[in-house]
């Protein structure tokens, strides 16, 4: 039996990320308090290094648009002090030295103006530039939003093999879709 770092490793290649029980966690990145936050901004007691090596695959990351180029990672009104530039590279490390996993990751957007489009081009300005400018699009795939709540349920979901060693936006709602 794979070991909680490589569970992944067991599921045959043609299982579908939709016909499996991904273990996350809710504001994935939340576990430093803040001062002023009364405990609100707390939502886990370890890194995200450590919840990916013990088995988590879905993260719930949310972000404000700073400006064009630069996201940064909210519980609420609370920063966490922390850049999307550190989860990326938190998950890019991981996923190198487990290259039969993924993480799924939910990115939404909290305390910001910006417009969805904004947001999308501050995305895939990270996409396209994040790494000393190589960009890390073959790191991702991307299940376009075809509504403000993210994909349609409906939308095919790779088989394993497809998503191994990379990390896959999701932007649809567990609750509404079930299982992701």
């Amino acid at each position: 039996m794979p070991v909680a770092s490589d569970w992944m490793a067991g599921i045959p290649d043609h299982v579908s990320v939709r016909d499996m029980s991904v273990p996350g966690t809710h504001e994935s990145p939340a576990y430093q308090e803040n001062v002023g936050s009364a405990g609100y901004a707390l939502c886990q007691s370890r890194d995200l290094d450590w919840q990916l090596n013990n088995g988590v695959r879905y993260l719930d990351v949310r972000l404000r648009r700073m400006d064009s180029k630069v996201f940064s990672v909210h519980h609420g009104d609370y920063y966490l002090k922390q850049m999307f530039g550190d989860v990326l590279q938190t998950c890019r490390s991981f996923l190198s030295n487990h290259r039969s996993e993924t993480i799924l990751m939910r990115i939404s957007q909290t305390k910001s103006s910006a417009s969805a489009a904004d947001f999308t081009q501050t995305f895939n300005h990270y996409l396209d530039t994040y790494w000393g400018g190589s960009g890390m699009r073959s790191d991702f795939f991307t299940a376009p939003p075809s509504r403000p709540s993210g994909p349609p349920c409906g939308t095919p979901a790779p088989g394993a093999a497809a998503d191994r060693g990379r990390a896959a936006r999701r932007s649809c709602r567990v609750k509404r879709c079930g299982r992701r």
